[in-house]
């Protein structure tokens, strides 16, 4: 016989405070952290004094087994030890302590076989590990070890071979965190745990529920070892059995004094005994009692008056009343682990049978961990503020490691990287090893794998795209693990871009979703449709359909069924302890929900997401009910196939998403090559093709408020968004460009990833978060910008300057040198795969002449090289009260700005004897309309006339014909519940950062009436401005005419939007039109493919309408269009934001939102933005501090002919997107364009992303994405599929390898195709035939990208 050897890690149990110390000096867990400090002491203690007198007897009601909430706050240090080791009767123990009062508590803690390779014992003679209190300090707990061998005889275990004696002298330390009740309860547990190495030795496992702990007395009660002896013969192999040993200290100056050596003897005599008895497969209390009978096991009940001084000299006073409890607990698998459900790994697709008529129940714990929302993702992470919310993603994560090692066949499901990052580069490498081997044998899985959850709604598919990768790129390079499963639980409302490019294109064979419409689930209840195959991108791309599915037990949530969350964050009781008869009503209830969920989908697996927002803190409670869960069901056959009178059985299991949907995809197949016609089947299962928006959980309660909240903060997620894919091409395609520091421009990419997370660019975080994610967006781009200066990446000499407020009318380099009369450089980068023209605004400081020159030719700084640019300045009126604004911006007319890499550069100049000229001199006309009757006006652009009145864009003249088209400005009054007139409305929730909410449902807008003596018209040969104010002053408009564009700018600026009148308001610019639209409009989805809309109607059931207003406004993240057979108008937005088509004829957007209730959503806050904020409790109220925010912002104006919407959508979103970059420089080039050849692609192709991703001294490696830019049918030529020469993308390198790879980069695309689940077979036959042709025609270097598509390569350049 072998002996295997194991290591245990030990978590602490809760012990009854009875069973603890009596006393009245007990501290409270809930006192304040200012009132205590922890100090580290040191101990050593002995049994040399105990007495038989001194014991104290373990019961069901007061046991170390039971669970106190005041016990619960204790944070623990544990020590793990191989019995018959050295002793550590010399050594110190250091911890931290509250009270006079020590509890001890040894007890037999888990059985479970797994196995570990001796060699990997160590034998370190000191163990020390750092520990940091709520304060910040750091405090030492040691162990020092002597370097005794441990003697272990198989002779004396089994009665078998003596075999070689090992060394199995370790000692492992953990740390778990009590910061459930918060950081200031400096409670700690110390636990020293012996483990009995057993193989294949027979352990009886018919033990009752109450059995988990008896105590060892003079006159011992063994009815539990009686229980033992008496049980069924048929008895499972346990391979370990652990005792522990537990010091639980309270107070900073108490003082152990027993010696460890000696107690540690007793221990081991009792061990000895017990596996005496094992080895005869029986258990006899008698051996247990021996070791007291001889004298060597005590246990203490004491009272001590005396005062004592530590080695230290500390002086100590003892409690009265101090007991030292021994107790063996036998945790047998009949009560927590059945022994088949431990031996070998979790299960795979390999053990299923879709033939075999079993339900199968596939148990999946997870956590939602939110990066940001109420907390920073700092404080959620450390565990820190927890007077907000408690939550501590690092003790999930700790406590996860400890969870898995227990039992083999756990497992657990992890989302979010940005959090699993942190955790990780503070991990052990030991830690790391086991986790790595967590993930190997698939306790351990992660889906979705980005940085974050990233929202849906208010995300562009250029953010969702890096964010995912950023994640993936991770798992890839520590785990070589490919996420394959989609996650997005929490988001409010689904895309049909998260599933068509953010799932199937990203490599997932499913996409799991938490939340949908109240009235689409309940149709789906009936039914039996809560999961089914989405194919979103049905008229383009023939290939993205996935399974997709609801979790939460399909209850609209992703958490446990009701009445079975374990975690320690909720009410439900755990399992273990119930009498029988409860335990069996407790699982009768799961299996009846259980049984309700299989009525709403087709086929026989199930998936039950045990888990929800930051849950496994101790995730042992929780594992420890699901153990107990999974035996009894697997236990109870009879009762189950009375329930599933359909199954012949029921199995429920540990899993995980990837399993649960290989299992689907089997039954799937062998339905369908069953031609099984059942209705239940799952080759039935319903397809979709739209999406999930909007959402809404109540008749009032649409979640489309947040589409708009916090304009501000979208805006900046857009700006940094553009800038990095900026500066990832000068990375990777200039030749200074490696030396931009790869570390910041990584810090910006974790920024970017972090903030679209769905309470970040959504909006609906506390202020505070909001706060802190504008920090790192802004800091990202500060540290990236001082590494392009330090560079001098353009071939500038001395400072360059990124022009990021120039919406703002602020540039200090422009605006210095424009005071003084200096001569400055502008450097123009184009992100985009084309060249393109522009007006670029630049703020300069004097009323001047200015002269503009651009230099066309590469290789000399002579003045011949130089050419004359258009150019012109126009008042600036500050509306948004700015503080360093210019008074003016120099607009220049910058034509055929070149694509990357290379740049277009002008010099500006200004003629000294022309400053301080008054504007009027400068401008062809000025008009101030001072009067309401004031004669309209026709505005030229190119062959289009534009036509005002009253300020008022009115109707636009084109070859096309006559469109009318007003740009009004009004609000909704926000809806407030303590307003409700009648009683049934008063439980609904008010409008807020999640819900919009208008007063009465179908709310006219109210609009405001533009001031006429406010409107004045700035006119040039560049552009035309109408400025336009509205009443009560808080709303300005800039309509931009630019004569050599086909579009109109429409600039504005709002707020602070008043609130005195104790209403909220949410403001909305809307264009009336002639346009005879019927109701259908067009939307993005984020920023790909356009989604028909039909006011007041849903495309896959019948909308009861509550709320007209709200429930039509849809997520609008680049464009908004609507046509009929004679006009269409298309507008496109800067940022985010919510929109529809309330009334034929009329689009409108919301802008701008402020808020004076919550929503009851769960952020408790009104979503009322102010310039700053008071502190959050306990240090003030979250006050507001000054006036409401102000936004500026852009709505682009394209109106054509008859069924252009798209057209002229598609041609300006990019543009939209990503706009010219612009550098300001005091200093001229010395290196002017380093690229003689620009990147040029054919104007139906976007240039998503260019990064580099490695170098040499011969070769550099780029990550290149390359998008279609139109869908399917949009247009009769753009829409057609672009045949690209890769060579051709990068004309002045030589293309040395293509490969393709999946959205993310973190497979080979060839690869994933033959081995993706194919969900979509009526697709199958065209798009393999389709696919042949591509393929011939890619072979021979030419890359084929169809309409929506988005290609992903991996180009290897020869520098």
């Amino acid at each position: 016989m072998t002996t295997t050897t194991n290591i245990v890690q030990l978590k602490s149990r809760n012990i009854a405070m009875d069973q603890i110390l009596e006393s009245e000096e007990m501290v409270n867990c809930e006192e304040s952290q200012s009132s205590r400090n922890m100090k580290p002491i040191s101990s050593s203690f002995s049994t040399s004094e105990l007495s038989d007198d001194d014991i104290s007897y373990g019961s069901d009601e007061g046991s170390v087994n039971s669970y106190d909430e005041e016990y619960d706050c204790r944070q623990t240090n544990n020590f793990t030890h191989i019995i018959g080791g050295p002793t550590f009767s010399d050594e110190e123990i250091s911890y931290g302590s509250d009270e006079e009062s020590l509890g001890y508590d040894l007890r037999l803690i888990e059985a479970f076989n797994s196995r570990l390779d001796t060699s990997s014992i160590t034998s370190d003679s000191d163990i020390v590990e750092d520990y940091e209190d709520c304060d910040g300090e750091i405090y030492t707990s040691s162990f020092a070890e002597g370097k005794e061998e441990l003697s272990v005889e198989e002779s004396d275990l089994y009665g078998g071979n003596t075999q070689e004696k090992e060394d199995y002298s370790s000692i492992h330390f953990d740390e778990y965190d009590c910061s459930y009740y918060g950081c200031s309860d400096y409670c700690y547990e110390e636990e020293l745990v012996f483990t009995i190495h057993q193989v294949n030795s027979p352990l009886m496992t018919n033990i009752e529920e109450d059995l988990t702990l008896f105590t060892i007395s003079e006159e011992p009660e063994l009815e539990h070892a009686e229980n033992i002896a008496n049980a069924s013969q048929t008895k499972p192999a346990v391979e370990r059995i652990s005792v522990q040993y537990s010091v639980s200290s309270y107070r900073e100056d108490t003082k152990i004094e027993e010696d460890t050596d000696e107690y540690i003897t007793d221990i081991e005599c009792l061990i000895s005994n017990l596996e005496a008895s094992l080895k005869e497969s029986e258990y006899s209390p008698k051996s247990v009692a021996q070791c007291k009978s001889n004298g060597t096991s005590h246990i203490i009940s004491k009272s001590r008056d005396s005062e004592s001084s530590s080695s230290q000299g500390m002086n100590t006073k003892y409690h009265e009343h101090e007991k030292l409890q021994i107790g063996l607990s036998l945790l047998t698998l009949e009560e927590s682990l059945k022994a088949s459900n431990v031996v070998g790994s979790i299960r795979s697709v390999d053990d299923y049978d879709p033939s075999d008529n079993v339900l199968n129940i596939h148990i999946v714990p997870h956590t939602h961990d939110d990066v940001g929302w109420l907390k920073t993702v700092e404080q959620y992470y450390y565990g820190q503020n927890n007077t907000i919310r408690h939550a501590c993603v690092s003790c999930i994560l700790d406590s996860l490691v400890y969870a898995l090692e227990m039992n083999p066949k756990r497992t657990f499901t992890y989302v979010e990287m940005a959090f699993f990052t942190m955790w990780w580069v503070e991990q052990s490498d030991e830690i790391k090893d086991k986790t790595r081997e967590f993930v190997r044998n698939g306790q351990l899985s992660f889906v979705n794998g980005g940085w974050s959850m990233h929202d849906e709604a208010t995300t562009h598919y250029v953010g969702m795209i890096d964010q995912t990768t950023l994640g993936h790129d991770f798992l890839k390079k520590e785990f070589n693990y490919v996420p394959s499963i989609g996650w997005q639980l929490d988001p409010f409302g689904h895309s049909s871009t998260q599933a068509s490019l953010l799932s199937s294109a990203a490599g997932f064979n499913a996409l799991y979703l938490g939340r949908i419409d109240y009235q689409d689930l309940e149709k789906r209840y009936n039914e039996a449709s809560c999961e089914g195959i989405w194919n979103a991108s049905s008229t383009n791309l023939k290939d993205n359909a996935i399974f997709w599915g609801l979790t939460g037990s399909f209850s609209g949530n992703y958490g446990a069924p009701e009445g079975f969350c374990f975690d320690i964050l909720c009410d439900d009781d755990p399992l273990y302890g119930m009498q029988e008869d409860d335990l069996y009503m407790r699982m009768m209830n799961f299996l009846s929900q259980v049984k309700t969920q299989t009525e709403r989908t087709r086929g026989n697996n199930v998936m039950l997401t045990m888990g929800s927002d930051f849950q496994y803190e101790n995730a042992m409670v929780n594992f420890r009910s699901l153990d107990l869960l999974i035996d009894k069901i697997n236990s109870m056959q009879d009762e189950t196939r009375k329930l599933f009178p359909n199954f012949e059985n029921v199995h429920a299991f540990y899993s995980n998403p990837e399993i649960y949907t290989s299992y689907k995809y089997k039954e799937y197949q062998y339905d369908q090559d069953s031609s099984i016609e059942d209705t239940n089947s799952i080759s039935n299962l319903d397809v979709k093709e739209d999406d999930f928006f909007p959402y809404s959980d109540c008749d009032h309660c649409f979640w489309t408020g947040y589409f708009t909240s916090r304009a501000a903060l979208k805006r900046l997620e857009r700006v940094g968004s553009s800038f990095l894919q900026a500066v990832r091409q000068i990375q990777a395609l200039y030749r200074r460009g490696n030396r931009v520091d790869k570390d910041a421009i990584l810090t910006l990419e974790k920024a970017m990833a972090v903030v679209q997370h769905h309470d970040g660019v959504s909006g609906t975080s506390k202020q505070h978060v909001a706060y802190d994610y504008a920090k790192k967006v802004q800091a990202g781009i500060d540290i990236v910008i001082a590494s392009l200066e330090k560079e001098s990446i353009f071939g500038q000499h001395g400072n360059i300057k990124f022009c990021q407020l120039r919406n703002e009318s602020i540039c200090e380099t422009s605006q210095t040198s424009s005071s003084t009369g200096s001569t400055f450089y502008l450097y123009l980068y184009n992100a985009l795969g084309q060249p393109r023209s522009e007006v670029i605004s630049i703020p300069v400081s004097q009323n001047a002449t200015y002269v503009v020159e651009r230099i066309f030719e590469s290789g000399t700084t002579g003045d011949d090289d130089w050419v004359q640019v258009n150019s012109t300045v126009v008042p600036n009126f500050n509306y948004a009260k700015v503080e360093d604004a210019a008074p003016y911006n120099l607009m220049i007319d910058a034509q055929d700005i070149p694509s990357s890499p290379m740049v277009a550069i002008l010099k500006i100049s200004s003629e000294s004897q022309a400053l301080h000229t008054p504007v009027k001199s400068i401008l062809q006309e000025s008009r101030n309309l001072r009067s309401k009757d004031s004669k309209p006006f026709v505005l030229h652009q190119g062959n289009t006339q534009i036509h005002f009145e009253g300020g008022h864009l009115s109707r636009v003249v084109n070859e096309y014909g006559e469109t009318g088209v007003i740009s009004e400005w009004g609000y909704y009054k926000s809806w407030v519940h303590e307003n409700a007139i009648h009683e049934e409305d008063r439980g609904h929730p008010s409008s807020g950062a999640y819900i919009f909410r208008p007063d009465i449902p179908d709310s006219t807008l109210q609009t405001l009436k533009p001031i006429p003596a406010e409107t004045r018209v700035f006119e040039s040969d560049i552009l035309t401005e109408v400025h336009t104010s509205f009443e009560g002053k808080w709303i300005h408009q800039v309509t931009k005419v630019y004569h050599n564009e086909n579009y109109i700018d429409i600039d504005f600026t709002v707020g602070p939007i008043p609130i005195h009148d104790g209403i909220g308001k949410e403001v909305v610019n809307r264009f009336r039109t002639s346009i005879q639209n019927k109701g259908v409009f067009f939307t993005d989805s984020n920023g790909r493919e356009f989604l028909r809309r039909q006011r007041s109607s849903r495309p896959t059931w019948d909308l009861e309408e509550f709320e007209p207003v709200a429930g039509n406004y849809y997520p609008i993240n680049a464009a908004i269009y609507m046509e009929d057979d004679d006009s269409s108008i298309s507008v496109l937005t800067d940022r985010s934001k919510g929109g529809g088509s309330i009334k034929d004829g009329t689009l409108e957007l919301m802008v701008h939102r402020r808020i004076i209730e919550d929503d009851s959503r769960g952020v408790g806050e009104a979503l009322n933005e102010t310039e700053s904020i008071e502190a959050y409790p306990p240090f003030g109220d979250a006050s507001r501090i000054g006036d409401g925010l102000i936004i500026s912002g852009t709505h682009r104006l394209y109106i054509g002919g008859k069924k252009s919407g798209a057209v002229m959508a598609r041609e300006g979103m990019d543009k939209m997107f990503s706009p010219p970059f612009v550098f300001a420089s005091t200093s001229p080039f010395e290196d002017f364009n380093q690229f003689k050849t620009a990147i040029h692609l054919p104007d139906n192709l976007q240039l998503v992303t260019t990064k580099l991703i490695g170098y040499d001294d011969e070769n550099k490696a780029l990550l290149i994405r390359i998008a279609h830019a139109y869908g399917g049918n949009e247009c009769a030529m753009r829409s057609k599929p672009v045949h690209l020469n890769m060579a051709a993308v990068f004309p002045e390198s030589r293309v040395v390898k293509v490969t393709e790879k999946t959205l993310t980069a973190n497979q080979d695309k060839i690869a994933w195709d033959t081995i993706k689940m194919n969900w979509n077979q009526k697709h199958l036959q065209n798009s393999i035939k389709e696919e042949l042709v591509m393929t011939r025609k890619e072979e021979q270097g030419i890359i084929i990208i169809k309409p929506m598509e988005v290609r992903t390569f991996v180009v290897i350049l020869d520098k």
